[in-house]
């Protein structure tokens, strides 16, 4: 769990915030693209609604984006496109 799970934003700092985003890199294993999501929900946060900026944030990129799953066999494929 990370830092954020207990306190309230405004009681925590940059150092929870990377916490949270490697935690959701690490634990999570979420994709790039959502633990970019969720870095820019936070900073809007803490930026407009807090008015409290973080600095610099150091976390630990995600990995690479998560494949996307194949719905047509290779096989498919030409015979779908020789129909259109």
């Amino acid at each position: 769990m990370s830092a954020l799970d207990t306190r309230h934003p405004k009681d925590c700092g940059s150092v929870e915030v990377t916490s949270f985003l490697t935690h959701l890199a690490e634990d999570r294993h979420v994709a790039v693209n959502t633990q970019k999501m969720a870095l820019n929900a936070i900073v809007f946060m803490y930026r407009h609604v807090l008015q409290k900026e973080l600095g610099d944030l150091g976390f630990k990129l995600a990995r690479k984006q998560r494949q996307l799953p194949v719905v047509l066999t290779p096989t498919e494929v030409p015979h779908l496109l020789m129909r259109l």
